[in-house]
């Protein structure tokens, strides 16, 4: 690991861990990695102001960093609220893109039409299914958001020619208990590229609590850090609003 790209921030500034994390991405850009991210919750939100940091600054050192891809997979029965506000996440990292000349393309995923639950409900007439009526809880998740990435990051393999194509996510040990075991079956970590079932996968914010998640969203409220986006109050007004 390149300590001085690491740590060349830290001295200057108060947020180590929104720091070490663009760091680390920066040197991901850096060292030739095409990046790919989910862009579907506050986590990934979270990890998104990061990355399209993070490549901000590799840009700044080497033109020719690059591409990110951020994806978003529309299930077609996902929260019709959250799924427009990540569309407008979407055209705010678009302009963004636009006026600091980054190489940022965005797109949305869909399931194959068999696959798709309201095909499968209507058109054959099964339960649609969910966790609880799967008889495997992966099931849906699988083939409804798994496999669109999957095809999604093989044709980048093809397109680019290489191998080195990174899938980043915004998990976090701190998330669940089921999630944490999963990050270490995977060996996933937020340090550098593992490979797993969808190929090569990071999941920079791993360490991070849920307090940092929102710290970072009240830092850049507060002018303290830079974003893509103003649009931040909406997603801490979704999540209030769910849970009461």
């Amino acid at each position: 690991m390149n300590t001085a790209i690491e740590y060349q921030y830290l001295s200057s500034h108060d947020h180590g861990k929104y720091e070490t994390t663009v760091a680390r991405v920066q040197k991901l850009f850096l060292d030739g990695w095409r990046v790919v991210l989910g862009l579907s919750g506050k986590d990934s939100i979270a990890t998104s102001v990061c990355v399209i940091e993070g490549l901000k600054r590799a840009r700044a050192m080497n033109a020719d960093v690059g591409p990110l891809y951020v994806v978003t997979t529309d299930t077609t029965i996902e929260n019709v609220v959250l799924h427009d506000y990540m569309l407008t996440l979407h055209e705010d990292i678009y302009a963004y893109a636009i006026e600091n000349d980054l190489p940022i393309e965005c797109r949305v995923l869909k399931p194959a039409l068999s696959s798709q639950p309201l095909v499968e409900y209507i058109g054959r007439g099964k339960l649609l299914r969910t966790p609880e009526t799967s008889s495997k809880s992966r099931d849906c998740a699988y083939s409804w958001k798994i496999m669109p990435l999957k095809t999604f990051l093989t044709d980048l393999v093809k397109k680019h020619q290489t191998e080195k194509i990174c899938s980043v996510s915004g998990s976090r040990d701190d998330e669940s208990l089921k999630r944490a075991a999963s990050l270490a079956k995977r060996h996933e970590t937020e340090f550098a590229p593992v490979m797993s079932e969808l190929g090569w996968t990071m999941a920079p914010i791993k360490n991070w609590t849920l307090n940092d998640v929102w710290q970072l969203f009240s830092n850049i409220d507060d002018g303290d850090i830079e974003s893509y986006s103003d649009h931040f109050d909406q997603l801490k007004k979704h999540y209030s609003a769910g849970n009461g």
